[in-house]
């Protein structure tokens, strides 16, 4: 998970070219955004890049009475281990870098539009870097950086906006946010983010409140930004889990959700198969196919011959309705 480097090697590296085009100084071209600079708020922040995260257990954190039982969580499933990370305990960071083997990931939180992303660490040039929030805001979204600050990403777009490689994408990896309550209740092996700079939160220790819904994005790979973004809002997953097909990127997709489960995840549809809801008491178990295979909320068959199989998704995430409309021009609002 961590990565040496060759000190011998250092005066080099600084003295090439490579090192003096990313040398993102106010002056170079490199600094200049790529978007209206009206766009931009915020400036240069002390957020702390968190490079080495501590979980504990459910019960653990649960003693903390520190979290809601509605407070939003966001869920990884890796290697059959799943890792949540309640946004109250991300604040301080908003970024959270991890590594599993050769998994290279960031788990972003933007509190301001209610967004959470998860990256590939790993770019195009193989390069794996550390990522971290910068105190930009992009339209009020957050402006992830590397934690040189060399380039610039903005959550919702992750797209580059600034820095030495303009064309540079982050790849996400999608995750499932739920609740609290729902990860204790079906997910008590979890391991949980924690860490000892909590910030102040104004609903923990409180009486639970009512839950916001966001809405539910799709997100179409258009290289110019102006592709269609599919909406979809809890109010019409209301009962069992329900599916809805829609085609994303030149591919058959379903969407997945379920209010009461307070989960919504999207799939692309392997050739050949074909995919029906099971009932809400099978959670975490959501789909069957038609060859009686079992898929559980993260797209991971649990039972029949393709167990262990993993369903690919297209670019997904829930953020507010306010944050979806200042971002994306073309939406698509599922009823």
């Amino acid at each position: 998970m961590k990565y040496l480097y060759i000190f011998s090697t250092l005066l080099f590296v600084n003295c090439s070219p490579d090192s003096e085009k990313k040398n993102n100084t106010s002056n170079s071209v490199e600094s200049v955004w790529s978007v209206p600079t009206s766009d931009i708020q915020g400036g240069i922040s002390t957020f702390p890049a968190m490079t080495d995260p501590v979980y504990s257990s459910i019960s653990e954190v649960n003693d903390l009475n520190y979290l809601a039982e509605n407070a939003k969580v966001a869920m990884l499933n890796i290697d059959d281990n799943i890792y949540a990370y309640p946004y109250d305990l991300t604040n301080y960071y908003e970024v959270i870098n991890d590594s599993f083997e050769n998994m290279h990931f960031a788990l972003s939180y933007c509190p301001n539009t209610e967004s959470a992303l998860c990256f590939n660490r790993k770019l195009s040039s193989n390069e794996v870097i550390t990522l971290r929030a910068s105190g930009y805001l992009y339209r009020d979204n957050q402006i992830t950086s590397d934690s040189d600050l060399n380039q610039y990403w903005p959550q919702m777009k992750s797209s580059s906006i600034r820095g030495y490689q303009y064309d540079e994408t982050l790849e996400t990896i999608n995750i499932v946010e739920t609740t609290w309550s729902i990860l204790k209740s079906h997910f008590p092996n979890a391991y949980v983010f924690n860490h000892e700079n909590i910030n102040s939160c104004t609903d923990c220790n409180q009486p639970t409140l009512p839950l916001d819904y966001n809405w539910f994005g799709v997100v179409s790979e258009s290289n110019n930004g102006n592709g269609v973004v599919h909406l979809y809002d809890y109010d019409n997953f209301i009962g069992n889990t329900q599916i809805e097909h829609l085609a994303i990127n030149g591919k058959n997709a379903i969407v997945v959700g379920n209010k009461e489960k307070v989960f919504f995840n999207s799939f692309y549809i392997p050739i050949g198969l074909s995919f029906s809801s099971l009932p809400t008491e099978d959670f975490p178990n959501i789909l069957i196919d038609n060859e009686n295979n079992k898929w559980n909320v993260f797209g991971v068959a649990t039972f029949g011959d393709r167990m262990g199989a993993q369903l690919n998704s297209p670019k997904s995430f829930i953020a507010s309705i306010l944050a979806w409309e200042s971002h994306f021009e073309n939406l698509e609002i599922h009823n």
